[in-house]
């Protein structure tokens, strides 16, 4: 009695295991099936915001029909005293364009700020009177586009020169669900490195993404890639670099709150550079 006893109860044990084991073989090739759909929806997505940035970028460069040179802000201080030269060089050089040069001019502000609220340097303040002597005339033979985020900041006289203002908007629902889906693609399923460690998102979905979505409004493109970064660096405490929802909503709540704290610093530090430096 006890030996058939114990037949029947290893019998039980091994159907036991055989169960276990069959769920979790399925469980888990469910979870791939998830995954990969999930790569092929986010390579879809990432396929077409591409496609729309490189047809808008050809459309505005064709439309435009002019020879293009870029520059920042920031790289007229490491100039010193040889920024007046260059600068002459640089529109001398634009004239001889044949079609006529759009001059871009990136972080702007970080070179055309006001000589009344900013303590700049002697070379910095003889660059940009340089600067305002090439641009006093309407010309013909160049575009000067400037890019910026602290528009507030620019000279009196640069203000006078432009002649239409353009504002690029914080994302709207619908782009930062791209952005989302094009940076989780980036920062967590192929992040860019060699020794960089892939994430695997498997409960984490269209429901969940439409919740980020909501949550991140008021979020510009890159404040988006710095919470993907974030959800990358989140997972390395996680089991096989598979984060749950709980660390991913956590993440996402903690980097609001350091933009929050990020925004107090901002506007208590430009209070005081208004009220001090005169």
């Amino acid at each position: 009695m006890n030996r058939h006893e114990a037949m029947r109860r290893k019998t039980t044990e091994y159907e036991a295991e055989l169960r276990t084991k069959t769920e979790l073989a399925k469980t888990m090739a469910e979870a791939d099936g998830r995954i990969k759909q999930e790569r092929e929806n986010h390579d879809l997505i990432l396929e077409k915001v591409k496609l729309e940035a490189i047809e808008k970028r050809d459309t505005v460069l064709k439309a435009i029909g002019l020879d293009f040179a870029v520059f920042t802000g920031g790289d007229i201080a490491p100039l010193g005293r040889d920024a007046v030269t260059e600068l002459h060089k640089l529109f001398d050089w634009a004239k001889t364009s044949r079609k006529g040069l759009l001059l871009f001019v990136d972080e702007a502000d970080a070179f055309l700020q006001s000589r009344e609220t900013n303590r700049i340097s002697e070379d910095q303040r003889n660059a940009l009177n340089a600067f305002l002597f090439r641009t006093g005339t309407e010309s013909n033979e160049f575009m000067m586009v400037y890019a910026s985020n602290q528009p507030s900041q620019f000279d009196g006289a640069i203000m006078d020169r432009i002649d239409e203002m353009v504002e690029f908007g914080l994302p709207p629902a619908h782009e930062r669900k791209k952005m989302i889906a094009m940076y989780i693609e980036k920062h967590l399923l192929n992040p860019p490195g060699r020794w960089a460690t892939k994430v695997t998102t498997v409960d984490i979905g269209d429901e969940e993404i439409e919740r980020v979505v909501e949550e991140t409004e008021g979020f510009s493109g890159r404040a988006i890639s710095k919470l993907a970064i974030a959800w990358h660096a989140s997972t390395y405490g996680t089991d096989g670099a598979i984060p749950d929802q709980d660390t991913f909503f956590k993440t996402v709540e903690h980097h609001k709150k350091s933009m929050s704290q990020k925004d107090d610093w901002i506007t208590t530090e430009r209070a005081n550079m208004l009220t001090t430096d005169r």
